[in-house]
């Protein structure tokens, strides 16, 4: 999911823990390449959430500009 909003572009990436090792969820997203896909008109902010499935609850999150 990505979100423009006043000449800045967030990709957010969303992953559960259980399923993936923590802070693979901002690794993703750096090597998706948003940078290119979007332009460089745009500054952009990547935002990474982690979920316990356990916990029901967020328990990573972390913001990034890419490039």
């Amino acid at each position: 999911m990505a979100v423009r909003f006043n000449g800045r572009v967030c990709p957010f990436e969303f992953k559960v823990v259980e399923w993936s090792p923590p802070g693979s969820v901002m690794a993703q997203l750096q090597t998706k390449g948003y940078e290119t896909a979007i332009g460089t008109s745009h500054a952009i902010h990547l935002v990474a959430f982690e979920f316990s499935r356990q916990t029901r609850n967020v328990t990573g999150f972390k913001v990034a500009d890419a490039g």
